[in-house]
Parts: C-alpha cells; structure tokens; sequence
C-alpha cells in the first residue's frame, strides 16, 4: 500500500467519482469489535437476520453503527453468512436449498439457483478454502472511529446503474486486460460484497470487482433501480488515484450527463 493511502481521501475519491448517495461500506479484520459496534440483530431486529441487508440499511441510514461478528458472535447474523465468510463449513442442505431442490422440513425452502444439487455442490468446491482473516469481521462506513482499525480489506460501494457502469469503467482505465477486473460472480449475496473481494476464498480470482448481486432470493429487500460493486482495498487506492486523469474529472458531461437523447 502506498504511504501516501489515506481512506479519507479514498473514500472521498470513490463518493466523488461514483456520485454515490449511499455511504461506501468497508470490510476489516479485527482482533476486538470496535466500541459502538453492533451484531446484525441490533440492525436488522425482524425476519431474516441477513448480514447483507444490514450492510445496505448501513449504507443508507448514517445513524446505523459499524457491524462485527466472528466465530464466537454469530448468533445474531443468518447461518449462511457463517459458512460464506468461513467460520463453519458450508452445511451440506446448501446445495439442495440454492438448488431445484426443496429440503422438505417445512423450514428451508429451494431458491432455484442451480439446476441441479451437484451442479451447486461443485460450484460451491470451486471456491477452495473459506478462511476469515481475523477472530472478528468488522464492516462499517467511513468515520474516524474507522481510523483505529486496520488498513480495511475492501469496499462494497451501492448505486444506480450508471454509477455503477462509472466505477466500473474506473476499475478498467488503468488495466489492460479487457475482461477480467470487474465480473459478476455467482454465490450469495455476502459472498458478492465480502467474501469474494477481502480474499476470504482460495480460489476466488485476486485484483478483482464484483458486480452483483446475482442471487435472486434477496430481491424482496434489494432495491430494483440498484446495484453493487464490491473490490479489494488495494483496487480502490489505484482508482482514487486514477480518477483525476480519467473520463471521470476531465468529460464529467458525458461520465453524468445533464441531458439526455431520447430514444
């Protein structure tokens, strides 16, 4: 990391960049939870207790604090982000639940993600090893009490379609390879904003963003008119360096344009 990194000046390069109304939220490892943090259940304090839409309420609402969680605090958070982010093995039901496949208990019910349960299954393999790196995950906008944390892993950023097409075309203006540095991956939605871009995954592929999310089940509380961006810390230092050279400072009427062709 460069010396000069100051995640004040990154996140407001990437506010700026993205036009972004919605707070960018940053992943950490930590060894202690932060003093003001909360688990999931103090956000989300009824139905499903999704780590993800805690994530996005945070990003919506400033008085929403930092979340933690860890091996040792996941009573609060939905199981499938235990197994997602590596603090317990991926139950084995996951593979009929993301499938065509109703588990039958009355309690879990088929997302009709996959077409078949060992198509899931060998998705699921791909992803090698899940390690969380620290005892504690802590995810939270930026703000000073931040600043006692370490460096952060990643930054999931939300916004409209064009907002997200900006940052994305920011991800490329420094990079060569046409297809590689920003893709939309399979997998849960914690696993799109966390898992994938911190390098929990062993085989998930490094110096990438993902777009997303791509599951469908979450739709009843992710907006329709938004998305997700989500990339390694490392990503969005050379794209706060990069925005002052890029389509983004130097053709800000056509990057956001106050008038439109109609079509």
């Amino acid at each position: 990391m460069q010396p000069e990194f100051s995640m004040s000046q990154v996140n407001a390069k990437i506010v700026s960049a993205g036009r972004l109304h919605l707070r960018p939220v940053y992943v950490f490892a930590a060894d202690n939870p932060p003093a003001g943090s909360v688990q999931v259940s103090a956000v989300i304090t009824e139905g499903h207790k999704c780590l993800a839409k805690a994530l996005l309420k945070m990003a919506i609402h400033p008085e929403v604090p930092p979340v933690y969680l860890g091996g040792d605090a996941m009573k609060g958070c939905c199981f499938g982000a235990s197994a997602w982010l590596g603090f317990m093995k991926m139950p084995p039901m996951m593979k009929a639940m993301y499938a065509s496949v109703p588990k039958g208990d009355g309690k879990h019910f088929a997302h009709y993600l996959k077409a078949t349960p060992d198509l899931c299954d060998a998705g699921l393999k791909s992803l090698g090893k899940v390690t969380p790196p620290g005892k504690y995950l802590v995810m939270g906008a930026y703000d000073r009490q931040m600043e006692n944390l370490p460096r952060p892993l990643s930054v999931l950023c939300f916004g409209s379609a064009e907002q997200i097409r900006n940052l994305s075309g920011l991800i490329h203006f420094n990079r060569a390879d046409l297809f590689a540095p920003v893709i939309a991956a399979w997998g849960a939605h914690c696993a799109t904003f966390i898992s994938y871009p911190a390098g929990f995954c062993e085989n998930v592929p490094k110096d990438t963003a993902f777009i997303g999310p791509t599951a469908a089940y979450g739709n009843d509380w992710f907006p329709p008119d938004l998305m997700a961006l989500s990339m390694p810390i490392s990503m969005a230092v050379q794209l706060s360096e990069d925005c002052e050279q890029s389509f983004v400072e130097r053709c800000p009427g056509k990057t956001y344009p106050a008038t439109r062709d109609q079509l």
